[in-house]
């Protein structure tokens, strides 16, 4: 019997309560909160795509509803990935989730893959892009050591009480909509209270704390902080690097889209795509990943403004803000069409 074909793949959302969490991400994407889900704490995160153990997206539309990554990924992996490197068993190699920080998180350290390696014990390397949907004023992200700070300075500030004295290392930066920041694996960081971020990473879990403000977990007590796990992980000479997206209303070229790059590195690149009223534009093609020969899967993660997603052979399919969109590698080509009164904003990734 044969298999339906492949479409642009919509997943249900993961809400995931954290200590940290606050209440943006909800009025800001227009979705309900469910009443059990509030009782057990403040939305930290979405998580819009993921193919993990312990957490497996599900798609909501479509011929393939009702089905979980993992299960399309088994079956049709050569179809879904292309030549994308999958991540550990074969898991789909990217995650893409919403952040809303009502307060600072943690100061934290993520293996990159030496690290992991030499880490062990079920480690995963982890590479992040944080895009910053919205900013109070004031808010800030940490993101690599200061010019100058020592391996030595970093080994004595772990060892203030509650590694405290990390904080004074970090490179401080006050962000608003529209900043990008590629985090990669070894590099520390934080990011503060007020801000909400798109982030498209790795599909790893693997997070070691250093610094937590001296707060209390959901459950009342101390959250476990991880000072082996960063002295292993952390690359004191490791920056971000940052883009920026265009402000809304600038003015939009002849053809009525721009594509801004946003990230890039080999496992994964990303661009800022907009889109004027009434205009189309081609969405990065499946050959445009970084592998050296064939296709890989993109993503589409629509931030503002309402349109229509079309794909070769596929029926056409509305995009509104927040949903986040996977394109198998073998759909080629897609084109989105902005329809409203504004212009369509939206994130594009490709895998590695």
């Amino acid at each position: 019997m044969s298999l339906p074909p492949l479409e642009p793949l919509l997943f249900e959302r993961l809400l995931l309560t954290k200590v940290w969490g606050g209440d943006a991400l909800a009025p800001l994407f227009g979705f309900e909160v469910p009443q059990e889900v509030l009782a057990s704490g403040p939305v930290g995160e979405t998580w819009e795509l993921v193919d993990r153990e312990e957490q497996n997206s599900r798609v909501r539309v479509g011929m393939h509803a009702g089905k979980t990554l993992r299960e399309l990924v088994t079956e049709r992996g050569e179809e879904i990935l292309g030549n994308a490197r999958p991540a550990r068993s074969g898991r789909f190699p990217l995650l893409v989730k919403y952040i809303d920080a009502g307060e600072p998180l943690s100061v934290q350290v993520h293996p990159d893959a030496e690290a992991a390696a030499s880490i062990g014990g079920g480690a995963e390397a982890k590479t992040e892009a944080w895009y910053v949907l919205a900013a109070e004023e004031g808010a800030c992200v940490w993101a690599g050591l200061a010019d100058g700070v020592s391996r030595a300075d970093f080994e004595a500030a772990l060892a203030t009480e509650g590694a405290a004295g990390t904080v004074e290392l970090l490179r401080r930066r006050e962000v608003q909509a529209g900043d990008c920041v590629l985090i990669e694996g070894g590099c520390v960081h934080a990011i503060g209270a007020g801000v909400t971020i798109l982030e498209i990473q790795q599909n790893s879990d693997t997070t070691y704390r250093i610094h937590d403000w001296g707060r209390l977990g959901l459950d009342g007590c101390p959250r476990e902080t991880h000072p082996d796990g960063a002295l292993a992980s952390a690359r004191v000479e490791l920056a971000p690097t940052w883009a920026r997206a265009p402000a809304a209303g600038e003015p939009l070229p002849e053809c009525g889209f721009d594509r801004t790059l946003l990230f890039e590195h080999d496992l994964f690149r990303g661009a800022f795509l907009r889109i004027g009223a009434a205009e189309e534009a081609p969405l990065l093609p499946a050959s445009s990943g970084m592998a050296a020969d064939g296709k890989t899967p993109r993503i589409l993660a629509v931030l503002d403004g309402a349109g229509t997603l079309r794909a070769p052979d596929c029926l056409p399919r509305r995009v509104s803000p927040g949903e986040v969109w996977l394109l198998p590698a073998c759909l080629p080509t897609a084109k989105l069409t902005a329809e409203g009164p504004g212009e369509l904003r939206t994130v594009e990734a490709v895998a590695g």
